[in-house]
């Protein structure tokens, strides 16, 4: 996102430009903190546009344009709606705006010419002279390279979580001793629910003496710790089964 003082500059600048006393100063100050906007608003590498009460194009920087591959001065006029078609989330959350007076962030997937990208955006009300929201500012950000990661993580996640389930093996998770969560193996190889696993300590569970003489928490610690030393222990513990 953009960080919540650019947006508030730009605003700012914005609701300046349109006020009707601002237009009331000397031109020179009117056009300076105009050119203040233009300057700011050009030089991001983000899109920025207007969007006014009739859903109309007020203004849009270069850097957006030239996603639409169009010029700025042929976007400014042209409904928003025509620009992108079928998009009702966009047209949705600049609605809530205009009706709560308050920001909204979203993030979607956009078709533009020859690509498709997600766009995290910031929608800010803009008011004039008598406190009404008279048009809407939107800065929007690329974050398609943030979504394909998220996805490669999720997929990395999913990968993993059907490798534990269908492992042949007993594995287990445990986080300061006790049991977080267990596979289908562990639950057959101590033939036990996976209700009566996960929450306990592995020596709630084993036989209280073990193979090596020593208590269960005591055998159990000792693997832990070696683990906690980045030593990989190999070890035989005794469980009792039913059958």
């Amino acid at each position: 996102r953009w960080d919540k003082e650019t947006i508030m500059l730009l605003t700012v600048i914005a609701e300046m430009i349109s006020s009707f006393e601002w237009r009331r100063r000397s031109e020179q100050e009117y056009q300076k903190i105009s050119e203040m906007y233009r300057t700011l608003a050009e030089a991001a590498n983000d899109m920025i546009f207007v969007i006014d009460k009739q859903d109309i194009v007020a203004y849009v920087n270069k850097y957006a344009a030239d996603r639409l591959r169009q010029s700025p001065e042929k976007l400014v006029g042209k409904k928003r709606k025509d620009l992108f078609p079928g998009d009702n989330n966009q047209e949705k959350f600049i609605k809530k705006v205009f009706a709560s007076g308050e920001p909204v962030y979203s993030e979607r997937k956009l078709v533009f010419p020859n690509s498709e990208i997600w766009l995290g955006t910031s929608l800010v009300p803009i008011k004039g002279d008598n406190g009404e929201i008279n048009a809407v500012l939107g800065v929007a950000r690329d974050i398609t390279a943030r979504k394909l990661q998220e996805q490669k993580v999720l997929e990395s996640e999913e990968k993993f979580r059907n490798f534990f389930q269908c492992a042949p093996m007993a594995l287990s998770i445990l986080d300061q001793g006790v049991m977080l969560e267990c596979n289908p193996a562990t639950c057959e190889l101590l033939d036990l629910p996976k209700e009566s696993i996960v929450g306990r300590y592995p020596w709630e569970i084993w036989p209280s003496i073990q193979i090596d003489g020593s208590s269960a928490k005591d055998f159990a610690m000792k693997n832990l710790n070696d683990v906690k030393s980045d030593i990989l222990p190999e070890f035989v513990f005794v469980q009792e089964r039913d059958d």
